[in-house]
């Protein structure tokens, strides 16, 4: 854990690698909330640290765990990065409200394993940080959104679920999901959490009448209604990283708004290359 550098190419390092790492690079820059899902021994932790290398170095990072894990200020030893570890007498909460005075821009959460490590990420990535990184056992996103879920309604101060897992769709972008095969170490897929906005109802597009369409619309929005959606924008197969769907309009255009023009520019030209891929993959 105390290596003095990380290559993510060397953690990356099948068949068309530079996919996946182009996407991570500027989720980093742009501050995209992001959480790196996966069983034990997929490398969860080693690639949390290679990403940091993305993030801006005037920022500020702050660090919580529960046992010393990341080791970033080994890895990194030019950046501001502030680790507080709990003690018997200290919890988690008190050094997460002690961390607020650190004006840090970016919270990690070394790994989100119980509901008071879900607050604490959720507290970063919705209001007390530019982003929230941390790491999660979850087999799926929709196990993820429900995991967060539950954390708010048990130790939160949440108590709808339905609120709760609107909150927890709206803070996090990017699900990147690690999976090994034989000691073969690769990320799965990157997924992208989509929130759903009400849509009209079915009458707005029918001078205003009611129909049996609209009363089930609204039993369904009363009951049941999704709160979110997934979009897989990277997956490996076949030995090999494919650009499968684009980013969403919504979340493409709050990546812009975080960048400067000189960045953008760079991103710009990024996406074109990586939609060419997904051209190819259309065609």
């Amino acid at each position: 854990d105390s290596v003095p550098s990380v290559n993510i190419y060397k953690i990356v390092s099948d068949d068309m690698a530079e996919i996946p790492v182009t996407l991570m690079k500027w989720m980093m820059k742009s501050s995209c909330s992001s959480v790196i899902t996966g069983g034990m021994g997929t490398g969860k932790t080693t690639l949390l640290r290679c990403l940091i290398s993305f993030i801006s170095g005037h920022k500020n990072i702050g660090v919580y765990e529960i046992s010393p894990e990341l080791n970033l200020q080994i890895t990194y030893p030019q950046r501001n990065i502030t680790s507080l570890v709990t003690t018997p007498s200290i919890s988690m909460q008190e050094l997460f409200d002690f961390g607020k005075k650190t004006n840090r821009n970016v919270s990690i959460v070394g790994e989100i394993a119980s509901a008071e490590m879900g607050v604490i990420y959720m507290q970063s990535a919705s209001v007390a940080s530019e982003m929230g990184l941390g790491t999660h056992h979850a087999k799926s996103t929709y196990d993820l959104v429900v995991s967060l879920r539950d954390y708010l309604t048990s130790k939160g101060g949440y108590s709808s679920e339905k609120v709760a897992e609107e909150a927890v769709v709206k803070a996090i972008n990017f699900d990147i999901h690690l999976k090994i095969d034989k000691e073969h170490r690769y990320i799965e897929r990157i997924t992208e959490i989509i929130p759903i906005r009400d849509r009209s109802y079915p009458f707005d597009k029918n001078d205003g009448v009611m129909t049996d369409e609209d009363t089930v619309e609204y039993y369904r929005r009363s009951t049941d209604r999704q709160s979110f959606t997934t979009r897989d924008i990277v997956v490996f197969k076949n030995g090999k990283y494919g650009y499968v769907n684009p980013i969403s309009d919504e979340l493409m255009l709050d990546i812009r708004n975080k960048l400067s023009a000189e960045q953008e520019e760079v991103f710009t030209k990024d996406m074109q290359i990586l939609e060419k891929y997904l051209e190819k993959k259309e065609s």
